[in-house]
């Protein structure tokens, strides 16, 4: 596949949902299940559920809230910022940013108030809904409807997620220490602090993508083994890794500065979304890396490991702002598979009246 090759646009209906334009305009992860669409965005408590309508279309939109089978600590008035979806093993995969937010300067204050506006930028808060990591087993539903979240699975399974509360989580918890990262776990995601947006399972592995912080050119992945703890129902642990007296080891990619924006595997290979750190318009790309087995440890990856499959559209020029892409997912129709790309921030020209939103398909 060319790196410009043409993309094909495909319409996300979100028409059933009562907020369905700040749904559609803050997408940001994206999954395949059977014939399903999964998507998440950066706003509520929530993932979506897409069928397919048509050859280019996906509708049916169902909200299926996150808050009660997780009990997510923050409740729901308080978003995930979803950043990552996975399947395995018959369990939908939840993953939030895991950041520290910077609060904006409001627009909405006079001109003249603007001691109050510096005051806005310097503060910086936390939720405990954002550090999440967690599964949820989909079992069909009623009436032939497709497969749905729910707290319990008849055959036993249950939903979980680690352990935390308002402000921290065992992950972060687990990184305070660490030589690399710890230095940005207070900083806010959107300043090259740390910042998940990536979340693809291999072998019992879940790898996550850092968007930061880049450190000197270098993404960061985490590879950590999540299972269920035996003693808490609901809640999962971090095994220790083999050789290793601690929870994750550390993968980094040379991707010319860019972070990691999302992840998916196709087969053994892992596709890697890579764009800016910082929210701004850049290159933003889709990569290969080949065979990428979990590793024994710590390792630096260089560029030339990295196939570079697919050069991504963005705003620039007249339509500065907007179009980030922001979430990947591998699309399978027997034989056939492409990559459908979400974005968040879309243009006028990606818009279909209030509830509708065109995402990108590339053939591989």
């Amino acid at each position: 596949m060319t790196a410009d090759r043409k993309a094909e646009m495909v319409l996300l209906d979100f028409e059933r949902g009562g907020d369905s334009p700040e749904r559609s305009g803050n997408l940001s992860a994206a999954l395949q299940v059977e014939n399903d669409l999964w998507v998440g965005s950066d706003e509520g408590t929530s993932v979506e559920r897409l069928s397919p309508v048509g050859p280019r279309e996906f509708g049916r939109h169902t909200t299926f809230d996150l808050c009660g089978p997780l009990d997510l600590p923050g409740g729901s008035d308080e978003e995930i910022d979803v950043e990552g979806l996975a399947y395995a093993d018959g369990y939908l995969w939840v993953l939030g940013s895991h950041s520290v937010n910077r609060s904006k300067p409001d627009p909405t204050l006079p001109d003249g108030d603007m001691r109050k506006q510096v005051r806005r930028l310097s503060r910086t808060r936390r939720g405990g809904n954002q550090y999440l990591l967690g599964r949820l087993p989909l079992v069909p539903g009623t009436g032939g409807s497709g497969l749905e979240p729910r707290r319990k699975a008849p055959g036993g399974g249950h939903a979980a997620r680690l352990p935390g509360g308002r402000r921290r989580n065992v992950l972060r918890d687990a990184l305070r220490e660490d030589d690399h990262l710890a230095p940005s776990l207070s900083i806010p995601g959107k300043d090259n602090g740390f910042d998940v947006e990536g979340l693809a399972l291999c072998q019992g592995h879940a790898f996550l993508g850092l968007r930061g912080p880049v450190l000197r050119g270098w993404a960061v992945v985490l590879v950590l083994v999540p299972e269920p703890d035996p003693e808490r129902p609901g809640r999962l642990r971090l095994a220790s890794l083999a050789g290793k007296q601690r929870v994750y080891h550390k993968l980094f990619f040379d991707l010319h500065g860019l972070g990691i924006r999302d992840l998916v595997f196709d087969d053994s290979d892992l596709l890697i979304l890579a764009g800016p750190t910082m929210p701004l318009d850049g290159d933003a790309v889709v990569l290969r890396w080949r065979n990428a087995l979990p590793t024994s440890g710590d390792e630096l990856i260089p560029r030339e490991q990295f196939e570079r499959i697919l050069d991504l559209p963005y705003g620039r020029d007249a339509e500065e702002g907007v179009d980030h892409p922001e979430g990947l997912a591998l699309l399978r129709d027997g034989e056939t598979k492409s990559l459908l790309v979400v974005y968040d921030s879309p243009s006028e020209r990606r818009r279909q009246g209030a509830s509708g939103v065109f995402a990108d398909r590339f053939e591989l």
